[in-house]
């Protein structure tokens, strides 16, 4: 296992650890967002070689709008991984009401 997976795999669980830690400490929601944010950046890192093929797709057709499918691509994975922030966001705060 090489060293630059096991820094992913630390990355990713921080991130859910910060999610959760956020939602214990009743923070803003608008704090979803930024982490939103932070998840799609880590997750686009992890799958670099195929967001890397859809750019070069992109760039290289002679179509009006360049670019066009990577930004609806970051959009839809943006309020996907908005959505698992949210969730786990919601799992500290109802541990936060348990204790």
């Amino acid at each position: 296992m090489s060293v630059q997976r096991v820094l992913g795999y630390l990355l990713g669980f921080c991130l859910l650890i910060a999610a959760i830690a956020c939602g214990f400490s009743q923070f803003p929601q608008w704090t979803v967002l930024l982490l939103g944010v932070l998840f799609t950046a880590a997750y686009i890192n992890n799958k670099w070689s195929i967001w890397k093929e859809l750019v070069q797709r992109d760039l290289s057709s002679d179509r009006r709008f360049r670019l066009r499918n990577f930004y609806q691509a970051l959009g839809a994975t943006y309020l996907i991984e908005t959505a698992i922030v949210f969730a786990f966001y919601w799992l500290g705060r109802g541990v936060s009401g348990l204790l």
